[in-house]
């Protein structure tokens, strides 16, 4: 899985989840695969479907709940480039 790090570390959510959907799937949970997923579709302005995925997350641990409310899109132009973890903000 370095190759989707790599991917994240520089903004390329799309491509990281179609990584991470190979190699082990998406979950119902809010982990890795499920958080890259999320991103992706922000990444392509598909803002609904986001929230749709945030809403059909399956939290089972306590912290699951507040981050899936904390990924919510909220007004983000779709020509926003999602910066990757190693990013710094603009």
């Amino acid at each position: 899985m370095d190759g989707a790090r790599a991917l994240a570390r520089v903004g390329r959510w799309t491509d990281t989840a179609d990584a991470t959907a190979k190699h082990r799937g998406i979950g119902n949970r809010l982990l890795d695969g499920r958080q890259i997923k999320i991103m992706s579709l922000m990444e392509q302005g598909l803002d609904q479907q986001a929230r749709d995925m945030i809403d059909a997350t399956q939290p089972t641990e306590p912290w699951e709940a507040p981050s899936a409310r904390s990924c919510a899109p909220t007004a983000v132009p779709s020509t926003y480039r999602f910066p990757g973890p190693a990013s710094t903000p603009p």
